[in-house]
């Protein structure tokens, strides 16, 4: 919002968080949405999803990125059990084809519906690589960086178990482009 604010768009475009678990509609309409990475924390996918194409303009667009399940059975993988506790907001993801049919459910007109996981996997890891001489870097520090270290390590260790679990085909990487159709007259 701050962006927005200092561009002199503060009223063309608000950027504020949504709590989709909240009674409260949206304030306005508006002509794009984008999710990222996030709808696979929404337990009610449904009644968000509708909330947004009643409040999407005609014509309008939903960008998503979000993971997704590889199928159900992904469930049952200790890896997946063990991300899926170890993630900051509680999961509810579900598989690309749940979510391509709550989407077209509400309405909307899949433009794009697409697997983008090996690209998520590439920037993992140029993301991390190197972690090894910042760590080095940290240890040779003059002051104690134990705490500093051990966090970095504590992420890398997330990173690299949803790296490994979207390897393996279990979790997905996936970018929706939905469309909300004109009304017909």
């Amino acid at each position: 919002m701050e962006l927005s604010t200092k561009a002199g768009l503060e009223s063309k475009a608000p950027i504020q968080h949504y709590d989709p678990s909240s009674e409260e509609p949206f304030e306005r309409t508006f002509d794009r949405a984008y999710s990222k990475e996030a709808l696979y924390t929404v337990e009610d996918k449904p009644k968000l999803l509708k909330n947004l194409f009643d409040n999407l303009k005609d014509s309008g667009l939903f960008l998503i990125n979000d993971y997704t399940l590889g199928n159900m059975d992904a469930l049952g993988n200790k890896d997946v059990q063990k991300w899926l506790r170890q993630e900051p907001t509680q999961p509810y993801p579900v598989p690309s084809d749940v979510m391509e049919n709550l989407l077209t459910d509400c309405g909307y007109i899949l433009r794009v519906n697409e697997d983008i996981t090996d690209q998520y996997v590439d920037m993992i890891a140029r993301s991390w690589a190197g972690v090894g001489e910042v760590i080095e870097s940290l240890t040779n520090h003059i002051e104690d960086q134990s705490d500093t270290i051990q966090r970095l390590v504590k992420e890398a260790e997330f990173w690299m178990l949803r790296s490994k679990i979207m390897k393996e085909g279990h979790l997905k990487a996936w970018r929706f482009l939905a469309y909300k159709p004109s009304e017909i007259k």
